[in-house]
């Protein structure tokens, strides 16, 4: 994890228009932003792009880290979720419902939201939990019961 991280800032360090192009493609395509697609962008538009400026200075490939890092990026490609990482660094806001689901999803920021906003509100305070045997909500209950009789029938119905 570490490594990506710093790997991630020194590209757009040693290539400043890396960065201003990633950003750029980002928000002219914000309706169809994902991790697959920036990847994509960064394949086919920005790694070309610094390979020609460096060629044209006449530096490419002369074993300055700048260089090393592009030769490195040239051979193998970020992966999409290093990407997705540059995206959260960078701030570009996407549409999270079509990015990689779990922590820091869109879906788990609900879920956290819910859980601090509702699921510890309705606890009660110490020592006034419900008596032993008692159920929160008998209706429910019923309902399985009624569902296991029903059951009963059906296999003896089977028999």
């Amino acid at each position: 994890g570490e490594r990506e991280t710093n790997h991630f800032v020194r590209i757009f360090e040693y290539f400043p228009q890396a960065k201003e192009m990633f950003l750029e493609i980002a928000n002219e395509n914000k309706h169809q932003l994902t991790g697959k697609f920036m990847l994509e962008q960064f394949k086919e538009k920005i790694l070309p792009t610094l390979e020609r400026d460096s060629r044209d200075k006449g530096c490419f490939n002369d074993g300055t880290k700048p260089q090393k890092m592009l030769m490195k990026m040239l051979t193998k490609t970020p992966s999409e979720a290093s990407v997705v990482k540059w995206m959260r660094q960078l701030n570009i806001e996407w549409d999270q419902y079509t990015t990689m689901r779990g922590r820091g999803s869109y879906l788990s920021q609900r879920m956290a939201e819910a859980w601090a906003a509702g699921k510890y509100a309705n606890r009660r305070p110490k020592g006034q939990g419900l008596k032993k045997g008692q159920t929160q909500d008998p209706d429910i209950v019923e309902d399985d019961m009624q569902a296991l009789d029903n059951e009963e029938i059906n296999i003896a119905d089977l028999m």
